[in-house]
């Protein structure tokens, strides 16, 4: 390879190093964002099935609040899912709760409320819904809602609340996303409506997310709102209304390539230098024989 050559092919690696740097952060995006696809599932139907055979527990139909809570109580400590559980009757009013804290008074936002309605009116036998996270955490409650049949109609229901973070499910799954994110990238969990579950800022948790959207998993190179570019992969839950988004800036990608690119930089400099050897060498021994030559016709 000649000297002069050497930063054209330069830059024509550095190009191709470029896109093997892209391609190779598309494919961990992917990979982690499916992970915690796959993990999604799980955690709505674990909390699914633990919240209906709570439901169908005899002793939430009693009168008797101590065996009620007792109920709770067994539920909570068979398997650490709930952070909350709370029983209601017709008329929304708290029957008993677990851990019976005093100082810790659910509330429940519109949105859970007429879910709750719902439920008491036998509209549906189970319901999920995110609502603002507890305090201290950056990813929202999940709240579990389902009706206790006593009769023909439900006169009484139950809530169970799980935050992400603490959840031993879906915590691995956080844990998962935030590892990638790392401090300069980003990652969401979105519910059907789009919200964002999960943000490193507690402020943000519930906004609607309005980034790059897709109904099949989806690489974006997307410029974010402040001018930055960046890369995004957009995956949504298979069989859930979920989504998964992992983003990540493009001087990851370029200190990828730069790592990719370095040991041919290293090449370059050396076969430069070898270059440079041997043509001055092949001049010094030009040289000589021309000066040969002259001393000979002299």
């Amino acid at each position: 390879m000649k000297a002069g050559y050497a930063p054209g092919w330069f830059w024509q690696e550095w190009f191709q190093a470029g896109r093997a740097a892209q391609n190779m952060l598309s494919e961990r995006m992917a990979n982690t964002a499916e992970v915690a696809s796959d993990h999604i599932p799980l955690f709505l139907e674990t909390g699914q099935n633990l919240i209906i055979r709570l439901s169908e527990d005899a002793r939430l139909q009693t009168s008797d609040r101590l065996l009620i809570q007792t109920a709770l109580a067994d539920s909570a400590k068979t398997f650490p899912f709930f952070d909350h559980l709370v029983v209601l009757d017709s008329q929304m009013t708290i029957l008993t709760k677990y851990p019976d804290d005093p100082t810790l008074q659910p509330e429940f936002d519109f949105e859970e409320k007429v879910s709750i309605q719902m439920a008491l009116n036998g509209v549906f036998p189970f319901d999920y819904i995110p609502i603002e996270p507890t305090e201290g955490h950056t990813a929202a409650d999940i709240s579990f809602i389902a009706p206790i049949q006593m009769g023909s109609q439900p006169k009484r229901l139950v809530i169970a609340r799980a935050n992400l973070e603490n959840n031993p499910i879906s915590s691995s799954i956080l844990t998962s996303l935030r590892n990638f994110s790392g401090e300069d990238g980003a990652s969401f969990i979105l519910d059907d409506h789009d919200r964002i579950l999960m943000h490193s800022e507690a402020e943000e948790v519930l906004k609607e997310y309005d980034g790059p959207k897709s109904e099949t998993g989806a690489f974006f190179d997307h410029i974010s709102p402040n001018g930055t570019r960046q890369y995004v992969y957009f995956l949504p839950v298979s069989g859930r209304p979920w989504k998964v988004v992992l983003v990540a800036p493009a001087a990851r990608a370029q200190q990828i390539a730069i790592e990719i690119a370095s040991p041919l930089l290293i090449l370059i400099v050396i076969v430069s230098i070898l270059g440079i050897i041997i043509t001055r060498m092949g001049l010094k021994v030009v040289t000589a024989s021309l000066n040969t030559l002259a001393t000979q016709a002299g």
